[in-house]
């Protein structure tokens, strides 16, 4: 593998991958914990298992309406929390703040009741001293159940984000295997895993949408960049604006590339961010050294290398940290590595892990719950293509909807804001035909997949 390669691994995995330990002490819950809102049952430590722990969710009810459905809300990571008030992890603190927003950033309805989860081992769940062994999927399915069965739900709906959509999808499918629980109206995913993920795929994934950007980029702007990313990495030719590293830039790019189209700004942030770029660089070039509009342009561009340094992760998973946290034997077993790397990740570590035990929707057929797919075209953090597939997967053709965001990237429901009330009315009334006119007159951006 490649250098180039290795380094644009480094990086989707450190903005797709959460990682946390558990450790054998008891560690104290964050204080939102202590909130009203927070729930509890009592769940399986293991699938086959009569243990019991302590799992907690968040219940907010807004609405004493009892024919509006209860969202349930699985996030993404592994090792993200919907919960309010959660630590979460965004380089962007604006658009950290509006995650907050449950209403808001997830496209549900105003007054929207909800159950906001996060799985075993991360925020409310972190003093829970279940063995590493147990963070699974098919664990955390049974932590959903368990809260499902203890609010007596029988009018939800589930909305899963990126892994979330295939916890959503393993919960959907025992839901319909199961006849103690009632059915969900629907089940929505959005930056949907539909397979694997393979890492040798990752560079020519993220070229794919950096070209169709670059290409549409001034000739000034051009000749600072090179065309194919991975030389990003490599490349002793390119000086790079702002003094700024090859590395950071790329991270910054790849970082932009995942949003896509930012639905907070209603921009396409980084193509956006380019021209602008272009712009001051090439009338720097021209104006006059020590002069007012040289003076003014220069803070420009310290602002905009403040920018590109507050929206590029930093390439803090080295080899050499990996391998520091592996020979730290205080700490178990990471998520990235008890769940990621033997359900999700193909190619990535020493050990290889057999097609057969990796994460496939083929295997979990949803027949009879509706499903509505949401996904972004410019997605890098889990294709276009690899969702298609979770999509082309089930079978049942008359339950499912697929709706892509053109040039959307991984967090595209907040596109729904302009039109949730209809559309929302329309998925718990199982209108779909009316949910399908809604959407496509929603946002010029989403366009229904025949």
């Amino acid at each position: 593998m490649n250098t180039a390669c290795k380094n644009l691994i480094i990086t989707i995995s450190s903005t797709f991958l959460f990682t946390s330990y558990v450790g054998a002490k008891k560690i104290q819950l964050p204080e939102h914990c202590m909130d009203s809102s927070i729930m509890s049952v009592k769940s399986k430590v293991d699938y086959a298992s009569k243990k019991t722990f302590k799992y907690y969710y968040q219940k907010i009810i807004r609405n004493s309406d009892k024919s509006k459905p209860v969202f349930i809300i699985i996030p993404g990571g592994p090792g993200r929390s919907a919960m309010t008030n959660a630590d979460n992890v965004f380089s962007d603190s604006y658009t950290a703040e509006l995650t907050t927003n449950t209403e808001f950033y997830w496209g549900l309805p105003v007054k929207s009741n909800i159950i906001l989860t996060s799985p075993r081992s991360i925020d409310c769940n972190l003093n829970n001293n279940l063995p590493s062994s147990s963070y699974v999927t098919k664990n955390i399915v049974q932590d959903l159940v368990a809260v499902i069965k203890k609010e007596k739900l029988t009018n939800y709906i589930i909305v899963g984000r990126s892994y979330g959509s295939v916890v959503a999808t393993r919960l959907s499918y025992y839901i319909e295997n199961n006849k103690d629980i009632k059915n969900p109206k629907a089940v929505l995913l959005t930056g949907v895993l539909g397979h694997y993920l393979d890492v040798n795929t990752v560079a020519s994934d993220l070229q794919l949408v950096w070209g169709q950007i670059y290409k549409k980029q001034s000739s000034f702007i051009q000749k600072i960049f090179p065309q194919d990313i991975s030389a990003i990495t490599d490349s002793e030719d390119f000086k790079f604006p702002l003094d700024i590293g090859a590395q950071t830039w790329l991270n910054m790019i790849q970082y932009e590339l995942k949003i896509g189209f930012n639905y907070f700004s209603y921009e396409l942030a980084l193509a956006s961010f380019l021209e602008n770029l272009g712009q001051t660089l090439n009338r720097i070039s021209s104006a006059s050294a020590g002069g007012h509009e040289y003076l003014r342009l220069n803070n420009h561009l310290k602002r905009l290398k403040q920018e590109v340094m507050a929206h590029a992760p930093a390439d803090n998973t080295s080899s050499q940290k990996i391998s520091d946290q592996k020979n730290d034997k205080e700490k178990e077993i990471s998520l990235f590595e008890s769940i990621t790397q033997k359900e999700i990740y193909i190619n990535l570590g020493k050990n290889p892990v057999k097609k057969s035990a990796l994460w496939n929707s083929n295997n979990y057929q949803i027949k009879k719950i509706p499903v509505i797919y949401f996904h972004g075209s410019w997605d890098t953090t889990t294709t276009i293509k690899n969702a298609i597939s979770h999509y082309d997967g089930q079978k049942v053709k008359k339950n499912k909807y697929f709706i892509k965001a053109n040039k959307g990237g991984h967090d595209v429901l907040s596109g729904l804001n302009s039109c949730k009330t209809d559309f929302w009315k329309s998925v718990w009334n199982n209108n779909f035909n009316a949910m399908t006119a809604i959407i496509q007159d929603c946002d010029p951006n989403f366009k229904l997949l025949k």
